[in-house]
């Protein structure tokens, strides 16, 4: 009987748990999650759906199913549908190279001349058909290189596939971001200035300049922003210090002190707000403390069982003795520190403007959508180092990032480059690690041939191919995270305060770290290395071996892709967010508000899902002309990518930022990236694996595809918003708004951002004179002794804090239209019916 090939082996050790795990989270989810009982499990963005009410895996399944594109546009934005069509775009055109790679594997598997073949997936690669693969100059008997233009056809017909198909994607994702555009929200009447040198920091300075530039009257509100994690001047913080010195003798809340010490963020508005919200949160759970005691001791009274009662008196007294309190001496003190922590918030932030220090950074309103395109795409001069951005929506904004922004070019400059070193130390650690699993699973692999048989040798074959296949996705995903907090850290003070912005350049980074570190450097890095140990001495030699590996290793790719499949699969079903929402509500969550907070959606991670996507595209752009069943399982990967992103933006996860479709551009420019990567390795296989003729034919095709790339290019930079206009609408199209809606418009922004702060940071409190919200945030000092319904309060503030989580869409403004009072206080996203019930 003759024995499975090793590359075959170490593929099902990937292949068959995967399946495995797929199929059991699916029965799992359908037994416990697909009952009706968790809406806001399964579907947290959208529990009313068909998802949501969904009972058993089937029904679970067809609602599915059943949801559509608008569905995505509707929950998520344009961003979450702009998502899900470029996963849709490169699905499609992995599909159609399928059917390209179909009559590739079958001439690359033909052996008419009965010379050798290779076994596994090897059959169906370049590898068999090279007559040279074995790289000793010598001919394998029986064989020739007619099969060799199989591979330089199927590379013209890839791209003239993919052409139209781009081109029919990038066309509506045009259309969309212009029609979105013309809606000219409110932000589109603000810009964000960054860089203002300590003498220019004042209202009058910035409105004197904008007002010689774009006429008097053009600013209508200008916000200097402060730092809100820095106390503000004339404000003690010995009150904070004094309150915590119980908690100082905690080593970890020291440890945490010392730290806020060195980045100098103790006792900010920001700090102080949120410590007032767990004082809060904490007072609360006091008080269920107490009322459960109450009631107990009320029952076991009206019982009878006054011994009883007697006793639980007598063993809260004993605890007392040993250092542990009461019910009603720890609702005392719970409700003395949020008192504490009240009037501390108070001190901090209604101090007088004078007194805080302004930042390098404002947010400047105008009076038109034009004069603030003009104000955003036109150079502000060489007089000063002024850097001006159209202003994202307050939901978009990064507050730490902004406030912390630099005015010193050098100093930025400076801090780009450090973020850059680390990027590349990082992708070098990386890279050396798994290379290393590489070149220790080839070792492992000849030791095993050579000197193991029977069931050992296939259970060290397995393990040789699942350990690699796992940690690799693993360490590769970790990327994700750790390259949005550098870009937040050292490119915060220049790009990376839009929310928007750094996703866009953490998807870039995560893009190219798995292209060059995740691909690139596994399938090079391994075959060079065991070339110069086995022989060194000619360097083509080794140049020719590692253009040979290149269709040996797409089974390992594959691998890798297959495990992230599962991940996807398994986070659609929603097993295990079920299993962490039922610990946290055993563990962790006391009250209803903390019940609230424990279903809500969390934000959806726009890097990640594209940056696997371009991999596994990557794959199929490599590995259809050179080893034509990668395409295959790509192309199920990436189907199947469509209903669970689909699912994900429509019912799971929110949209954390709305750039009206600036990663887009990104989406398109990687896939030609893609699409040259696969046509460069071509190219080498071609030129040292002895088929000179067959590069020289494929040659022109690189040139042809840069062309085609740059026309792409150069089209979204004239048509796109996001091109040269920088997410707004180009000039003529702003005042023919401006002339629509008249001076209406001006009379809901202003006030609105007088009214409802809505370039202030989260922690902002509401005006002094607002009474309304005052009522609770922070509200009128606590009664120690009566009842306070403290789960309105938590809610009424968590409303002020997520004031601008929804788009800030203006109301319909006709020119002629009567405005309503509510109006004109402020969107009416921003009136809470609730408030007026506090």
């Amino acid at each position: 009987m003759a024995s499975v090939p090793t590359d075959v082996t170490q593929f099902l050790s990937i292949a068959v748990p995967v399946v495995i795990n797929i199929l059991l989270f699916a029965v799992l989810s359908g037994c416990f999650v697909f009952n009706g009982k968790y809406p806001f499990v399964s579907s947290p963005l959208w529990p009313e759906s068909k998802v949501g009410q969904a009972k058993g895996l089937c029904g679970w399944f067809c609602a599915m199913r059943s949801l559509k594109d608008a569905d995505v546009m509707k929950n998520g934005g344009l961003d979450a549908f702009l998502a899900l069509r470029r996963a849709q775009m490169r699905a499609e055109i992995v599909m159609r190279w399928c059917w390209v790679a179909l009559p590739v594997a079958v001439v690359y598997a033909l052996n008419l001349t009965g010379g050798s073949t290779e076994a596994g997936f090897a059959r169906i690669t370049f590898q068999n058909a090279n007559p040279f693969h074995k790289n000793d100059g010598v001919r394998r008997t029986g064989s020739s290189q007619w099969r060799m233009w199989i591979t330089v056809v199927a590379s013209y017909v890839m791209p003239l596939l993919a052409q139209p198909i781009i081109d029919r994607f990038d066309e509506e994702a045009v259309n969309l971001m212009l029609e979105e555009t013309k809606k000219a929200p409110a932000h589109h009447y603000a810009v964000v200035l960054s860089g203002i040198e300590e003498g220019s920091r004042s209202e009058n300075v910035i409105r004197e300049f904008f007002d010689a530039a774009l006429g008097e009257g053009s600013v209508r509100k200008i916000f200097l922003l402060t730092n809100e994690s820095v106390v503000p001047e004339g404000v003690s913080d010995d009150e904070e210090k004094d309150d915590d010195k119980e908690s100082n003798n905690n080593n970890a809340m020291a440890a945490q002190k010392f730290a806020s010490n060195l980045v100098g963020a103790l006792g900010g508005t920001r700090q102080r707000f949120d410590a007032f919200k767990a004082a809060m949160g904490a007072a609360k759970r006091a008080d269920l403390v107490y009322l459960a005691a109450k009631e107990k001791e009320e029952k076991e009274v009206k019982e009878g069982a006054a011994e009883k009662s007697a006793s639980s008196k007598q063993l809260d007294s004993m605890m007392s003795m040993v250092g542990s309190k009461s019910p009603e001496e720890t609702r005392k003190d719970a409700r003395e520190k949020l008192e504490t922590k009240r009037q501390a918030l108070i001190r901090a932030a209604d101090v007088d403007a004078g007194s805080r220090k302004a930042t390098s950074a404002a947010v400047v309103i105008f009076d038109s959508v034009a004069k603030a395109t003009s104000a955003a795409t036109a150079p502000l001069g060489i007089a000063n180092s002024w850097r001006v951005a159209p202003a994202p929506e307050p939901r978009d904004i990064l507050w730490t990032a902004l406030e912390g922004a630099e005015s010193d070019q050098e100093i930025i400059d400076q801090k780009a480059a450090t973020g850059e070193r680390i990027k590349l130390i990082i992708a070098a650690t990386w890279s050396l690690i798994l290379t290393g699993l590489g070149i220790v699973a080839q070792y492992v692999l000849k030791a095993a041939e050579k000197n193991l048989t029977g069931g050992l040798k296939t259970l060290v074959l397995l393990v040789s191919g699942f350990v690699p296949g796992l940690i690799a996705p693993i360490m590769m995903s970790l990327m994700v995270l750790i390259l949005n907090n550098i870009n937040v850290a050292f490119r915060g003070s220049v790009e990376c305060w839009n929310g928007s912005q750094l996703a866009n350049r953490t998807t870039s980074d995560f893009v190219f770290f798995l292209q060059l570190v995740g691909f690139m450097v596994p399938l090079l890095g391994a075959a060079l290395i065991t070339s110069l140990l086995e022989d060194a001495s000619d360097p083509l030699k080794v140049l020719k071996t590692m253009a040979i590996n290149v269709p040996s290793q797409g089974y390992y790719f594959t691998m890798i892709v297959l495990v992230k499949m599962a991940v996807y699969m398994n986070a659609s079903t929603r097993f295990v967010p079920w299993v962490i929402y039922k610990v946290k509500d055993w563990l962790l969550v006391k009250t209803d508000f903390e019940r609230s907070q424990n279903k809500k959606p969390t934000p959806a991670v726009f890097a990640a899902a594209a940056g696997w996507e371009t991999f596994a595209f990557l794959l199929a752009a490599v590995y259809t002309q050179l080893s034509p069943y990668v395409p295959v399982f790509m192309a199920i990967y990436l189907v199947l990518q469509v209903p669970a992103m689909r699912l994900e933006l429509a019912c799971i996860s929110k949209t954390p930022h709305a750039s009206n479709g600036l990663l887009w551009r990104n989406a398109v420019l990687d896939t030609y990236d893609c699409m040259f990567w696969g046509m460069v390795l071509t190219l080498l296989v071609l030129l040292f694996g002895n088929a000179p003729i067959q590069f020289a034919v494929m040659l022109p095709l690189v040139i042809v595809h840069g062309i085609v790339r740059g026309r792409s290019r150069h089209r979204f930079e004239l048509r796109s918003v996001h091109g040269v206009s920088r997410g707004r609408l180009p000039l003529l199209e702003a005042a023919q708004i401006d002339h629509a809606r008249g001076d209406v418009a001006n009379l809901v922004i202003v006030p609105a951002v007088d009214h409802d702060k809505l370039y202030a940071p989260p922690s902002t409190l509401p005006h002094v004179h607002d009474d309304k919200r005052r009522a609770y945030l922070p509200g009128p000092p606590l009664a120690l002794e009566e009842d306070d319904d403290l789960e309105v309060r938590q809610k009424l503030i968590e409303q002020w804090e997520t004031r601008y989580d929804h788009p800030s869409k203006l109301p319909d403004l006709d020119k002629d239209k009567k405005l309503t009072d509510d109006e004109v206080e402020g969107p009416p996203h921003l009136d809470d019916p609730k408030l007026s019930q506090a």
